[in-house]
């Protein structure tokens, strides 16, 4: 409470209250000299809503103020148009996706709804493409919720293995798939803000790839991706009891890459993968080349083929077994950045042929490494391991390069 004293002649604009009591006004509303009086502070905060937020072009959208606090206002619609008013409303003329920004009390607050207006291109695209238009959680399997442009009437058909389904509109309702399906593409556009829920169920996505750039997808049961998988800023993966295998470049971001099953498993298959700090489980490498840039928290990182690149910036931990699998799947990093075994538990490096780390941090006393062949463990930079770590070399040497 803030306390404010009028003098005789001075007209109070709150409320008011004093420790002694209510002042009383007089026949006038004015106060008596040296009344105390305690006005409530009032928090001031931007907000605001709007109504529709996404249709064709031209489409009049109405904003509403839910600010509190506020005395001015300052709109800027993302394309140029501002207004002064409490609850404008602002015409929309052009295909987009529009950020809106509310300025209140010459910028005591401000909100900012990023890809919050979403205006259709009004025209429709190739016979293949699908846009889900539900506003309200619906099935994947309905006619209802798909339509053959991004704002246009429903009843497309279902999409199919040839087909993009496209995840562009603001407000969306939730997907939910109930059976084995695939598509050729999978995108989420930036102003999505809905749920795609695997249910369990096998997913697969072709060369078209899938890109989030919006949204969230709840990842559970297989999804097969042959083309690009990217994770951007704005969406979400949440790998739940997943075997996800990759085919085509990929890119995973650790903020926005959730692995939290106990089942989930990463697959790399041939490709090339770029994690930025990332958190997984399983990483099994088929071959292929898998890149951290930042801090990579693996559970079981498993090496059949290929290679797992680590550069500068960061380290890689590792908090359950890892294995270098027939074939030879091979550690690399720059500056002689180590692999860091850091777990609580019993781990145990598997190598079953020759294997040439950059450098080794064993933290576990109770870790071990076991060579399955008899060729040359090496390591190039240096090894530390902790009294309690155990070597099984099968006949194999052991090569270091820098200190033990």
């Amino acid at each position: 409470m803030s306390t404010m004293i009028f003098n005789a002649g001075t007209a109070p604009t709150y409320a008011t209250t004093d420790i002694g009591g209510i002042p009383i006004p007089d026949a006038l509303g004015f106060y008596p000299i040296g009344c105390h009086v305690a006005v409530a502070d009032v928090d001031v905060v931007a907000d605001f809503s709007a109504t529709p937020r996404f249709g064709n072009p031209p489409i009049l959208v109405t904003f509403s103020d839910l600010s509190s606090g506020a005395s001015s206002w300052d709109w800027a619609f993302g394309d140029g148009g501002t207004s002064t008013l409490q609850n404008p409303s602002h015409l929309y003329t052009s295909s987009g996706v529009y950020t809106v920004t509310l300025s209140i009390n010459s910028g005591a607050d401000v909100k900012v709804r990023t890809a919050y207006i979403f205006i259709c291109s009004g025209s429709p695209g190739a016979l293949t493409d699908r846009y889900w238009i539900s506003t309200v959680p619906g099935v994947w399997d309905s006619t209802n919720n798909w339509s053959y442009t991004c704002c246009g009437p429903s009843g497309a058909p279902i999409p199919d293995s040839t087909d993009s389904a496209y995840f562009m509109l603001p407000g969306s309702g939730s997907c939910s798939i109930s059976s084995a399906t695939g598509v050729e593409t999978l995108r989420f556009g930036p102003a999505f803000d809905g749920v795609f829920n695997q249910n369990g169920q096998t997913f697969m996505v072709g060369s078209g790839g899938l890109i989030l750039n919006g949204g969230t997808f709840e990842g559970s049961g297989l999804l097969s991706v042959d083309g690009t998988f990217w994770v951007q800023q704005n969406s979400t993966f949440l790998n739940s009891d997943t075997t996800l295998t990759l085919a085509g470049p990929s890119w995973i971001g650790g903020s926005n890459f959730i692995d939290d099953g106990s089942n989930s498993v990463v697959i790399a298959n041939s490709c090339d993968m770029s994690c930025s700090d990332a958190t997984i489980r399983h990483l099994l490498i088929e071959g292929g080349v898998v890149s951290l840039d930042g801090t990579a928290w693996v559970n079981t990182l498993t090496l059949s083929s290929g290679d797992f690149h680590k550069d500068a910036s960061g380290s890689i931990h590792v908090s359950g077994d890892v294995y270098a699998g027939p074939g030879f799947g091979s550690f690399i990093t720059l500056n002689n950045m180590p692999l860091i075994i850091d777990g609580t538990d019993t781990q145990t490096i598997h190598i079953f042929e020759n294997a040439v780390l950059p450098g080794l941090i064993l933290v576990n006393d109770t870790s071990a490494i076991q060579c399955r062949g008899q060729e040359p463990l090496q390591i190039q930079g240096d090894l530390y391991v902790n009294p309690g770590v155990t070597f099984d070399l099968n006949g194999s040497d052991l090569i270091v390069g820098g200190a033990e």
